[in-house]
């Protein structure tokens, strides 16, 4: 019970970070350039990167330090979790996100000063906050101890990553390197257009209408320092079960020539959403924290091909059993939002309008429910009760009386032919009413509201208020959205059960939806 309990309060932070580098790389763009504080600015995104790195180093060190873990968790168990610590967690996030709601898109560049105030403040309050919430400060000390401070030892090397990145960067100056990349990129254009520009000794690549310099910090150059960073950690770790020399002969220049390739890949379908979709979205590829993540989840990804190798294994190690995802009812809970939030991400910074890419972010929330239909159904007992019924009614109305006429969407949609636009809007309609109720409501009351619902009434008060701040965040709409929380959450509270907020949910969502069809307003969904 522990051992979920920490899984998933972990698997909450992971959340707050995909949220945080979605709005403040998609809604409300910052370009440290623009900012007059340059230095503060690549500073602060630094850290935040490093943060990312020391995390998955934290999921690598469980996964090779199973006696640590197993003394972690019993820390934890023998230690009551102050809710101080999760109060203040909470307050940093608040802080993270205030920015947007009191500085106006268009001068976030140049108030950025303030941001910097509120990021840096709110990230130290977030981070300092879901430390001791994890674990005591005195339990944190007890554990470290124990391991001989290993595990920090471990962590700051993954936190120097990033930094070691920017020692290797001169590398992108090496004629052979860049002149080696560039041409396996026009390699791949030209299977698209005859005539590439490229010109490696000032870094410039493209195609005819979109052509980019390739800053070295833009480069992917970084991929080689996650790659071997996180192949230090995992060979440390394993070291006792590890054959280090087919590792490390082998295995090595396998993952950096994966990584090279990678970097040829990532480059070249950035020129091509630039010449044949959107500049803007290209260029915002470059300077993002999408490569950084990408090649972070490569590097982990190459460490579970050194794990599931037996070749890399000594004889008498085998692998230990492990429950599989699919049948944790904690993880149906929240696993099928952490899909929908990352399809959304992936819609923002592929399609010019993300409404267009809604058919992709409905297919893969289809695609996880009935991965995750095992565990999550059960937990979701459908049942007409008149007073979500009711309470989805209302929230439908006022979501549609209180909207604005028309939006950029609309104009967008119009555009479609007859048969595209009809096929989007069945697909819309569906995932509306039908997928995003559930993922939703299994987030936001089924994880979140019920986790934080200890049984008093003032535990219950803020379990209830959390989940519906959080909830109104998510949809923009801070007022509307936030009734609508608190309607669904008295849909739940009201006889304990689930499936009454989630029919709430669909009622509200599939009203909304009438309209859109009567009206022609499809922005209301």
């Amino acid at each position: 019970m522990v051992q979920a309990g920490i899984r998933w309060l972990l698997v909450l932070f992971v959340l707050e970070g995909i949220a945080v580098i979605a709005t403040y790389q998609i809604f409300f763009p910052i370009e440290c350039h623009a900012t007059g504080i340059a230095g503060l600015c690549r500073g602060l995104r630094i850290v935040f990167i490093s943060a990312i790195c020391v995390f998955a180093a934290f999921a690598v060190l469980i996964c090779g330090r199973t006696r640590s873990w197993h003394r972690f968790l019993e820390l934890i168990k023998a230690a009551s979790r102050k809710p101080l610590w999760g109060n203040v967690h909470l307050l940093g996030v608040m802080v993270i996100f205030l920015p947007v709601l009191i500085i106006p898109p268009g001068e976030v560049n140049e108030k950025f000063l303030y941001v910097f105030i509120l990021l840096a403040g709110g990230g130290a309050l977030a981070a300092l906050g879901s430390l001791f919430w994890v674990l005591r400060p005195l339990s944190w000390w007890e554990w470290l101890g124990t391991e001989r401070f290993q595990p920090l030892v471990i962590l700051l090397l993954a936190a120097l990553i990033p930094s070691l990145a920017h020692l290797i960067e001169p590398l992108w100056a090496v004629e052979f390197v860049s002149t080696a990349t560039f041409k396996g990129v026009a390699l791949l254009l030209s299977a698209v257009g005859p005539e590439v520009f490229i010109e490696p000794g000032r870094a410039w690549i493209g195609l005819p209408g979109f052509v980019v310099a390739v800053a070295s910090q833009c480069s992917g150059i970084e991929g080689f320092a996650l790659i071997t960073g996180f192949m230090v950690i995992y060979a440390v770790l394993f070291r006792e079960t590890l054959r280090q020399n087919v590792f490390w002969l082998v295995l090595w220049p396998i993952a950096l020539l994966a990584s090279w390739v990678f970097n040829i890949l990532r480059i070249t379908v950035l020129i091509l959403i630039g010449r044949y979709v959107s500049p803007e979205l290209a260029v915002n590829g470059f300077h993002s924290f999408a490569g950084w993540l990408l090649f972070i989840f490569l590097a982990l990804g190459i460490l579970y091909l050194a794990q599931a190798i037996p070749a890399l294994r000594r004889v008498n190690y085998t692998l230990p059993e492990r429950e599989k995802l699919s049948a944790d009812p904690v993880a149906a809970l929240i696993v099928p939002f952490i899909a929908f939030m990352i399809s959304g991400v992936i819609a923002h910074a592929f399609w010019e309008n993300p409404a267009l890419g809604y058919p992709f972010q409905a297919a893969v929330m289809l695609g996880v429910l009935v991965w995750m239909r095992r565990a999550l159904f059960p937990q979701i007992r459908l049942s007409l009760d008149p007073f979500s019924i009711a309470a989805g009614l209302v929230v439908g109305a006022a979501w549609v009386w209180f909207s604005e006429p028309y939006q950029e969407d609309d104009l967008v949609l119009g555009a479609l032919s007859g048969s595209a636009f009809l096929a989007w809007a069945m697909v819309r309609t569906l995932g509306t009413t039908l997928l995003v109720p559930v993922v939703e409501e299994a987030f936001f009351r089924g994880y979140i509201l019920a986790r934080l619902d200890t049984g008093s009434p003032a535990a219950k008060a803020i379990a209830v208020l959390v989940s519906t701040a959080l909830f109104a965040a998510l949809h923009g709409r801070l007022i509307l959205a936030g009734i609508a929380g608190l309607l669904f959450a008295a849909a739940m509270l009201r006889r304990g059960r689930l499936g009454d907020a989630v029919v709430a949910h669909i009622v509200a969502n599939a009203s909304v939806a009438a309209v859109a069809w009567y009206s022609g307003q499809w922005s209301l969904i």
